[in-house]
């Protein structure tokens, strides 16, 4: 996961258009429906930009309603699937006054208390079955993340993150907190921010590298993401924006438990995003809600994508 948005006339009209065109009806899916990549992960506003040093402290909350014709799922495959995803994600930051390569340097780490809840029509669809999960799920850690500014308006962002998985699984069910694999995500961000006009156009280009989930011999296969943000900051402290994302898995799952073969996900999707910034007892906070749309989706779960978060900084220096 990427902890961290307007499109005038003709560019939307043309965006939501070849989104209808695109879009198929939901078909068979990955293993559980979906990767440890989340749409709409990879920031909304100033995403390049370096975070304030010091210490900032993030609780994200994501939510994630979906469904599909297949998937597999407790080392079956499930038919007719239905899922809802709620994740609680507190994420702190360390960003220490020293530079290091002429770049703003950056530390991450956070953990998620997450709520798996799914029905499907039966192994054979022959009658409908409900199964929940919940607990602590997965570590996501950030090692590095370099920002430089070649410009006043230019900021280009260099980051990994990685999600280990801590939580209790069991290969027999549907559902699960985790599911039960590590990725190595690589990023390169960028953002262009012109304070005159209020304009911002950013972007976020990520590969995944996913390990085998040993519990049910399945290897999801390596995976390949953009996410775009066009925001418009209003006076201070509002700002709407348009996001979407791309996505694509760039090899094919493999194992003994890949049960519907060779699959190679793909998916897209658009939503909108505001942010509001207010003074609280003299410290600035920062508040985000942000929807996406599914609009496409292959060999995966479709459907929406929802987060709501807030955060604040500390300068420890002073």
């Amino acid at each position: 996961m990427r902890f961290g948005s307007v499109v005038y006339g003709g560019c939307l009209a043309q965006i939501v258009a070849l989104s209808i065109v695109c879009a198929p009806l939901p078909a068979r899916a990955v293993e559980g429906g979906y990767s440890n990549y989340m749409p709409g992960a990879y920031g909304d506003f100033q995403v390049a930009m370096p975070p304030a040093v010091g210490l900032t402290y993030t609780t994200y909350l994501y939510l994630f309603q979906a469904n599909g014709e297949q998937a597999v799922r407790g080392q079956r495959v499930e038919q007719g699937v239905q899922l809802f995803n709620a994740q609680l994600t507190p994420y702190l930051v360390f960003a220490p006054k020293r530079q290091f390569l002429k770049a703003q340097a950056a530390f991450g780490l956070g953990f998620t208390v997450e709520y798996v809840g799914s029905t499907n029509d039966g192994v054979e669809g022959a009658r409908s079955v409900r199964s929940h999960s919940v607990g602590f799920g997965d570590i996501y850690l950030s090692p590095f993340s370099l920002t430089w500014t070649p410009g006043s308006s230019l900021f280009i962002n260099v980051y990994q993150g990685i999600t280990a998985p801590v939580g209790r699984y069991d290969p027999t069910n549907s559902v699960n907190v985790t599911l039960n694999y590590w990725s190595f995500d690589n990023n390169v961000a960028f953002t262009y921010l012109n304070p005159a006009v209020g304009v911002e156009l950013s972007t976020n280009l990520g590969y995944i590298y996913n390990t085998v989930n040993r519990a049910t011999n399945y290897h999801s296969g390596q995976e390949l993401h953009l996410s775009y943000m066009v925001n418009y900051y209003f006076d201070p402290p509002v700002a709407i924006g348009v996001q979407g994302s791309y996505y694509r898995q760039i090899t094919p799952d493999r194992g003994s438990g890949a049960l519907l073969g060779p699959n190679r996900a793909e998916l897209a999707g658009i939503g909108p995003a505001i942010r509001w910034e207010p003074v609280i007892g003299q410290r600035p906070v920062f508040l985000v809600a942000k929807w996406q749309y599914e609009v496409h989706a292959r060999n995966r779960l479709r459907g929406n994508d929802v987060w709501l978060y807030f955060g604040l900084s500390w300068d420890v220096y002073r």
